[in-house]
């Protein structure tokens, strides 16, 4: 019997990483000749005593969010919904993202997928014995205790590359401007100053233009696709370092860093990079199609 591969996948939003990942995954199973769906996403949480009223309020927030907005795809991925009916239970494989609590469709066979690190998001974490862990990027590197672990990387990109260049960019020594993102970070000290422009919250088209003529782009959020963006576009790339939190465990291996500063210090290194961590962008778009179809002939395989 055919495995299905089902993507428990917030709706599409090209502002946000796990769910483009989410979605490009779909797309790469499908065009690896391999069966993959989307199943909309909803809120789950651990019941327990003390804890009851919050999953409750969590479905009925989910059912009117279904009601009232409809669920997007982008019309560039193979991404077709599946309806609950069609999944088989025993056979099909799903994959949920580190958001995702507990096994709400029920599955047996369960691929948990870290895009980000465990408890990130809301601190707690519930995960079955026999779970498939994956890690995204690095975010596992210091847990040791999931025994049944993916031993490969399994970082999905989709680099709008339509919107994020040089084309129409301002020279270096035209650029004057500076630029700043929160989105998962949290501004402990004031890098940017208030003549900044903040960049959360624009779509693609708007954050290029922004990207192409200001001289820095600052990130408080670690690991944003952003930081990434504005190497594209020509700008200096620095990342707001974590307190206590160093460049080696931010990103082990240094083709990560290529391009970004880990702090003012590191622009130097940063602009030295820049034009590898293009080609490392580049290729890493062209390997990831291999690494999906290792993922899906190693799930295969433990979920006979």
């Amino acid at each position: 019997m055919v495995k299905k591969y089902i993507i428990f996948a917030p709706s599409y939003n090209e502002n946000v990483g796990g769910s483009i990942a989410l979605h490009k995954l779909c797309d790469l199973i499908n065009r690896g000749g391999n069966e993959a769906y989307l199943y909309p996403y909803f809120e789950s949480a651990l019941i327990y005593d003390g804890n009851l009223i919050r999953p409750f309020l969590m479905v009925i927030k989910s059912l009117v969010r279904k009601l009232i907005k409809k669920y997007k795809t982008n019309d560039q991925l193979k991404t077709p919904i599946i309806d609950i009916k069609d999944i088989n239970l025993i056979n099909d494989i799903v994959v949920y993202p580190d958001i995702v609590i507990g096994n709400p469709l029920r599955l047996k066979n369960v691929v948990r997928w870290f895009l980000y690190s465990p408890g990130g998001h809301f601190g707690e974490c519930a995960i079955g014995l026999n779970d498939l862990i994956v890690d995204y990027n690095d975010f596992l590197e210091n847990e040791k205790n999931y025994t049944n672990q993916y031993k490969n990387k399994l970082c999905v990109t989709h680099f709008p590359v339509e919107y994020y260049n040089e084309c129409g960019a301002l020279k270096p020594e035209e650029r004057h401007e500076i630029a700043y993102c929160i989105r998962k970070g949290e501004v402990l000290e004031d890098f940017h100053g208030h003549d900044a422009i903040c960049i959360d919250g624009m779509d693609h088209c708007k954050v290029s233009e922004v990207l192409k003529r200001v001289k820095t782009l600052i990130s408080y959020d670690l690991y944003t696709a952003y930081s990434k963006f504005a190497i594209l576009c020509g700008a200096d790339s620095v990342v707001i370092p974590r307190p206590n939190f160093n460049e080696e465990s931010w990103h082990p291996r240094v083709e990560e860093r290529y391009g970004l500063a880990y702090g003012f210090d590191r622009i130097e290194f940063a602009r030295d990079t820049r034009s590898q961590a293009i080609l490392h962008m580049i290729n890493q778009e062209k390997l990831q199609v291999v690494e999906v179809l290792q993922f899906v002939e190693h799930t295969k395989k433990i979920f006979e």
